[in-house]
């Protein structure tokens, strides 16, 4: 028999862990019953399974701790949710999620979704509307890892990086677009530039291939892609995919403290340290997952190899808070129908954003007559928002939203969710960390990586990148059980 343990019971060690599960009964390898093939174990140190994807319910509230949503243009993660029962339940967002908004000069500005209503639109200066427009005329970098802000200001120019760029990041990332790399943190752009030099002419080439295709392409203004979430929000994707694995193979309230590699029977084995009140401290395995933010992976790993703890601990994270505010609909000066408004760092607010949730999904996330939003803090430039109570958080949300929206009355109920390690930063050098932790994986045979800290922070992205782990992992069980046979062909009395 084998084992793998997956350390980390959020999205990304959930879809792995399903993923291997199929692979497996694909091969006709047992993983459950008396006479085991394959034994996945899945560890998580807390209590409850799915890590920033959390969805609370208070009476006919619906708010979201962590994600809301994932963008439909990406098949994987719609194919995942059929899969495991979830089809009756994907709950696309309303029409509205198309209009968006940029706090400019006090005033919430809709971002143009169109080229034609961008020449119209008081969202730049005259002057910013006309360097965009010689947008044609830029020339590409030679650089191969570019900040998004240097991009950005040759092709766009410095007002559009800083406003309609900023927002875009701040929405995104939470970073700072001085710092976040263009190649790991917005690779489309990256190959965009790459292959046509110019992203009018890298436009122009995307809506041919649309048009060829039959294939919907998202706006110059925003990504392609319908926002998805689903009727009881994004925590049942997470309960979805528990529920349809094997009972033995989820450990909760189970901290891993440390891998390290030992010698079993003349193989090199994965010794699994953990915190736990079963009798067997450690689990032996041919091969381990981490699933887990890099800074904790970074941790239990140290003692193992120092070069690999010190790369994952230099992956940056932007802390965050999430602000969920619910106000009666008429107390709102300015209605909250579209996706939210984002504000860019040099208009004066503290907040990044607001997402209006409830016109997002409509009355599956708020009572009639109500209105939801959910207000972001902190990111890359404003890490110490972490520090302010309560009091001073909600204080300073609801004088943000009178300056942007009008909103003057208090609000009917408030949440407030802090996140440590909120999103990671693919700043500048992130693809050479990348190509490091590959390197020392090489020489670590049975050590897997996985999760929003190296190629894309978002729920799709962990999700094709579990199933990409998934096979590597398959692929090295089969590598060691061909060894295995061939020895014991060479030794018979094994």
């Amino acid at each position: 028999m084998q084992q793998v343990v997956i350390v980390g019971g959020g999205i990304s060690g959930l879809a792995t862990a399903r993923y291997l599960t199929d692979l497996a009964g694909e091969a006709g390898l047992k993983t459950t019953g008396p006479s085991l093939d394959l034994r996945i174990t899945l560890l998580e140190a807390e209590d409850r399974l799915g890590g920033n994807i959390r969805t609370d319910r208070f009476g006919d509230y619906l708010v979201e701790q962590g994600p809301d949503g994932f963008l439909d243009n990406q098949p994987k993660t719609l194919e995942l949710a059929r899969r495991v029962g979830l089809s009756d339940r994907i709950l696309p967002a309303s029409d509205a999620m198309s209009r968006r908004f940029i706090l400019r000069n006090g005033k919430l500005r809709e971002v143009p979704g169109k080229p034609q209503a961008f020449l119209t639109s008081r969202i730049l200066s005259l002057s910013g509307k006309l360097r965009v427009l010689c947008e044609p005329f830029s020339r590409s970098s030679r650089e191969d890892d570019q900040t998004v802000y240097a991009f950005a200001r040759r092709h766009i120019g410095e007002e559009a990086a800083r406003i309609l760029v900023d927002a875009m990041v701040s929405g995104i990332f939470a970073g700072d677009i001085e710092k976040l790399s263009l190649k790991s943190a917005f690779p489309t752009m990256h190959d965009m530039e790459s292959a046509h030099g110019t992203l009018t002419r890298a436009m122009f080439a995307k809506m041919r291939e649309a048009r060829m295709s039959g294939k919907k392409t998202g706006s110059p203004m925003g990504p392609g892609g319908r926002l998805t979430s689903f009727t009881g929000g994004m925590e049942e994707l997470i309960s979805a995919l528990a529920g349809s694995l094997p009972e033995e193979t989820i450990w909760k309230a189970h901290p891993v403290t440390a891998v390290s590699v030992e010698d079993a029977e003349g193989q090199s084995m994965w010794r699994i340290s953990v915190e736990t009140r079963r009798v067997t401290p450690h689990i032996l395995a041919d091969a381990v997952i981490l699933a887990l933010p890099a800074r904790r992976s970074a941790e239990i790993v140290k003692k193992t190899d120092e070069n690999l703890a010190r790369i994952l601990s230099e992956i940056p994270y932007a802390p965050l808070v999430v602000l969920a505010t619910a106000y009666h609909s008429r107390d709102i000066p300015f209605p909250p129908d579209g996706f939210g408004f984002l504000a860019p760092r040099n208009q004066g607010l503290r907040i990044l954003g607001s997402l209006w949730t409830s016109s997002i999904y409509g009355e599956s996330r708020a009572p009639g007559g109500q209105a939801l939003l959910r207000n972001m803090l902190g990111g890359a430039h404003d890490p110490d928002v972490l520090k302010l109570d309560d009091q001073e958080l909600s204080k300073l949300v609801k004088e943000d939203l009178r300056q942007a929206m009008g909103i003057t009355a208090d609000p009917v109920q408030t949440w407030i969710y802090r996140h440590d390690l909120g999103i990671p930063q693919y700043n500048a050098g992130h693809s050479r960390r990348l190509e490091e932790l590959e390197k020392i994986a090489e020489h670590r045979p049975g050590l897997f990586m996985t999760g929003n800290s190296f190629r894309g922070i978002g729920v799709n992205q962990c999700i094709v990148d579990a199933e990409t782990t998934a096979l590597k992992v398959m692929a090295h069980l089969q590598r060691q059980a061909d060894r295995s046979l061939a020895s014991t062909k060479a030794n018979p009395a094994l």
